[in-house]
């Protein structure tokens, strides 16, 4: 084999080797992505969750609260 096709060789399988480590990482950095993404909506809905639990009592009782501020201002 000449010279020049053994480097031509060489060079194809260090581009197959790279491209194959590429594809590897790439993967890898779409699981690590994903992961964030579920942890990102894991902490919107305790946000949410939060949210909700903290505005029960004003929920719970806003229908009586407009009663009384009624009566106040209509006298």
């Amino acid at each position: 084999m000449s010279e020049i096709k053994k480097r031509k060789s060489e060079l194809k399988e260090k581009v197959f080797e790279l491209e194959t480590s590429l594809a590897k990482l790439r993967h890898k950095l779409q699981v690590i992505e994903e992961e964030e993404q579920r942890q990102a909506i894991d902490h919107l809905d305790e946000y949410l969750d939060h949210i909700d639990h903290k505005y029960d009592g004003l929920k719970a009782y806003w229908g009586e609260i407009a009663t009384e501020l009624r009566k106040v201002f209509n006298h």
